[in-house]
């Protein structure tokens, strides 16, 4: 048994439409954006930045000062508060890898941070401490 023409044209229609979908697929497809950073608020003796994704913090500490690397977007910004009765400065710097939070006081400074989720936000609390 012969198999009919109008198949196999069909068939050949059908991978040939779906290859033609897929490359202009990948041809339109939106670029991947890195979070932004939505607003930063002192709250109490942290500091809680909101983003509007999920971001990857890396930590370091430099001279005294407490250093996290943000990948994420957005604008320079700076603002003071208090660490107890010490002063507190932070200054946020756009940076080729992201953004830098750099938090400085009088005396040295150590902390940790903790992430979560909250109404289709990502937010950010760091804690610094004296040492």
């Amino acid at each position: 048994m012969r198999p009919r023409p109008w198949l196999r044209v069909f068939l050949s229609l059908a991978v040939f439409g779906l290859l033609v979908g897929l490359m202009l697929g990948r041809l339109f497809a939106p670029e991947p954006q890195p979070p932004r950073l939505l607003a930063v608020e002192m709250q109490g003796n942290s500091l809680q930045l909101r983003f509007d994704r999920e971001i990857r913090v890396h930590a370091a500490r430099l001279d005294g000062a407490l250093a996290l690397m943000l990948d994420a977007q957005g604008e320079a910004r700076q603002g003071q508060g208090r660490l107890g009765d010490l002063p507190l400065r932070w200054r946020i710097q756009p940076r080729d890898g992201g953004l830098l939070l750099s938090l400085i006081s009088t005396r040295p400074l150590h902390g940790s941070w903790s992430e979560s989720s909250r109404d289709g936000e990502w937010l950010l609390t760091v804690d610094p401490q004296p040492e």
